[in-house]
């Protein structure tokens, strides 16, 4: 929405807040596998902030005991993955102000500080942060002006070329992967 609103902005000057679907899904795989969450990174969400988005685990970390591990050596339980893990993560602002009958608000604050941090000062060496993207031209999303999230590293004031990933299965059958890929 600000992006068409501001024509003569590049679009690299607007970024996607999905730190806040990140900060929830690396709180969910914190409280899985019993650690602080702020040993937990490169949880990726794909897509927008909506039910769409598919949080993913594949390139994620976990440091315990000064090693860092794979998520996936953590979690191998699939079917948490995806009855308890994406519907939580998907849903959790809705969940939330049916619980509280407010938003969460301070989380969103808190998220937004995280990006800008990020943006500001770059992602943490090794770290992924997320940013918008628009959608490629092939796709029939675009009429709709679709933005979505995807992982990069960034450095202060501009991202880096991604990593290169590897995708779940999960996520490639995902209902958002035809509009990611």
């Amino acid at each position: 929405m600000a992006a068409s609103n501001a024509p003569d902005l590049p679009k690299t000057a607007f970024t996607a807040l999905t730190r806040l679907d990140e900060n929830r899904a690396r709180a969910q795989v914190a409280a899985k596998v019993g650690a602080n969450v702020k040993f937990v990174k490169n949880v990726v969400i794909w897509g927008n902030h909506s039910r769409s988005m598919v949080p993913d685990l594949s390139a994620g970390k976990v440091t315990q005991e000064g090693k860092e591990l794979s998520v996936r050596q953590f979690i191998q339980d699939q079917q948490w993955v995806q009855n308890e893990f994406v519907p939580i993560v998907q849903n959790r602002g809705t969940k939330v102000i049916e619980m509280r009958g407010l938003s969460s608000a301070m989380s969103a604050a808190q998220a937004s500080a995280d990006h800008l941090r990020d943006w500001f000062q770059g992602t943490q060496v090794g770290w992924l942060g997320h940013w918008r993207v628009a959608s490629p031209c092939t796709s029939l999303i675009v009429a709709f002006r679709m933005e979505k999230s995807v992982p990069w590293q960034c450095g202060p004031l501009a991202r880096t070329t991604p990593p290169p990933m590897s995708f779940s299965l999960f996520l490639l059958r995902s209902r958002t992967a035809s509009t990611l890929l």
